[in-house]
């Protein structure tokens, strides 16, 4: 005789739906003051998910107007910065003024660097 078979509670069906996509723990805009080119390079070097969190808006950010504008919120650097990185000064109001912000590009190695595991 086969065993019989009993009904599974009713209780795990009506779960609290998730939300839809990745739910990440660095809300958007940023909540604080942007950081510069050196506090977050330090910021990602000893928080991995802070890295892979900024690498992956980089690689958004080039076609997602809501990924630039939350990059945007964290990160911008000082022109003493990029003075200090031999950028000419004539070059700074155009860096921070393009539609695909050439800056983002300087923490573009670092972010995907810190983001790896065991880096």
């Amino acid at each position: 005789m086969p065993a019989k078979k009993t009904r599974r509670s009713t209780g795990k069906l009506f779960r609290k739906p998730s939300p839809p996509g990745r739910v990440s723990k660095f809300p958007c805009p940023n909540p604080d003051a942007p950081l510069t080119l050196n506090e977050i390079v330090d910021r990602m070097q000893f928080d991995s998910d802070f890295a892979q969190f900024i690498s992956r808006l980089l690689c958004a950010s080039y076609t997602d107007d809501n990924a630039k504008a939350c990059l945007a919120s964290y990160y911008k650097p000082t022109t003493d910065e990029l003075t200090g990185l031999c950028i000419p000064k004539r070059y700074h109001k155009l860096i921070m003024a393009c539609t695909v912000p050439d800056q983002d590009l300087l923490i573009a190695v670092p972010a995907r660097y810190f983001s790896q595991p065991g880096s």
